[in-house]
């Protein structure tokens, strides 16, 4: 697979997996020491704001989302070695 075809196939999928890894860690952290009595609103608020000039990302996942499919399935029928390697990682993931 060329570089432009990871590209195309996968979108920005890292860029959200990083964000929500982020976003995620922010919450425990925030949760692991949150009582319903020292909250007047919401214990993560701020950080849903935080996140507000990221959801372009989102737009762009989404939007994108159908042409990575159909890329995806393309290089999946033409490369033997990579169907194998997405049946075994769902076989292992089941």
């Amino acid at each position: 697979m060329s570089d432009n075809e990871i590209k195309n196939a996968f979108l920005n999928v890292e860029v959200l997996y990083l964000l929500h890894t982020q976003i995620l860690q922010k919450m425990k952290e925030r949760m692991s020491g949150w009582t319903a009595r020292e909250d007047n609103g919401s214990p993560i608020g701020d950080i849903i704001v935080e996140l507000v000039p990221c959801l372009k990302l989102y737009v762009d996942y989404v939007n994108g989302f159908q042409d990575s499919v159909d890329l995806f399935n393309k290089l999946i029928e033409g490369n033997k070695k990579l169907a194998a390697l997405i049946e075994v990682s769902n076989w292992i993931s089941s």
